[in-house]
């Protein structure tokens, strides 16, 4: 008998357990060109990073990478597995506003183009500002 809940308590967990792709499209243009004009996009899937000792045993996923100009069209695709839905975003570090190395994180959910079972996101064209509010944002 404990054999046989053992069994079903592995199969329920199994089952809560699943496999998202994760799409994003986009373009990253900065309002003052005073650095290099190099950006990293990583496509990021939050975990625990939040948490305080979570986040050393569960840090958030990267699930995508590039290297594009300013202004320069990307694509990011990744795959995640996780138990209930994926909360991915950008981490974006670029030195374009006052010459200074920072990441800049943007949560995706706003920019969702698919249901609920989709995750394709457009980010169209978006704007880094030295007043954006979302440094270090999750990380």
């Amino acid at each position: 008998m404990d054999r046989l809940f053992q069994i079903l308590s592995i199969s329920f967990l199994a089952g809560l357990v699943f496999s998202a792709d994760v799409h994003v499209r986009g373009q990253i243009h900065c309002s003052n060109r005073i650095g290099s004009q190099r950006m990293t996009v990583r496509l990021m899937e939050r975990d625990f990073s939040g948490y305080f000792l979570l986040g050393l045993f569960d840090p958030d996923d990267e699930l995508d990478r590039t290297e594009v100009l300013y202004g320069e069209h990307f694509t990011l695709d990744g795959n995640a597995w996780e138990v209930g839905d994926i909360e991915p975003y950008l981490a974006v570090t670029h030195s374009c506003n006052d010459g200074v190395e920072k990441t800049v994180v943007i949560p995706l959910e706003m920019y969702r183009t698919q249901n609920y079972y989709h995750h394709n996101y457009m980010l169209g064209d978006f704007l880094l500002t030295p007043d954006l509010e979302l440094i270090d944002y999750w990380l």
